[in-house]
């Protein structure tokens, strides 16, 4: 059984925030999967490897070191927002109050 971590920052917001990860390895066993054993995310770094259960600080300064010496992580949007064109929105309107016309239609007869 081996312990392993994994940490990095990334900006959420105006922020800058902390992700640390531990995991339990079984090298011992074939098509074993890693076991996520503490997750934590915190605007202080030692505030969230005491959350993920980290309290070796020889392992917290490499860590630390780790996300220092890692370029900084940029959150780029790819996708740019569609506006529905004119006429898929009349279809659209023209769609419920069809829906709309039908279902009332059913009630007031199933009711007189």
């Amino acid at each position: 059984m081996e312990k392993f971590y994994k940490a990095y920052s990334k900006p959420v917001g105006n922020r800058k925030y902390y992700f640390v990860k531990s995991y339990i390895r079984f090298p011992e066993y074939k098509n074993v999967d890693d076991l996520l054993m503490g997750y934590a995310m915190h605007i202080n770094f030692n505030r969230a490897c005491d959350i993920a259960g980290i309290n070796n600080m020889h392992v917290r300064q490499r860590l630390l070191e780790q996300i220092e010496t890692a370029p900084e992580t940029r959150l780029v949007n790819i996708f740019r927002p569609v506006k529905p064109s004119h006429n898929f929105i009349r279809s659209l309107r023209n769609s419920f109050s069809l829906l709309n016309a039908r279902s009332l239609s059913r009630f007031w007869k199933t009711a007189g």
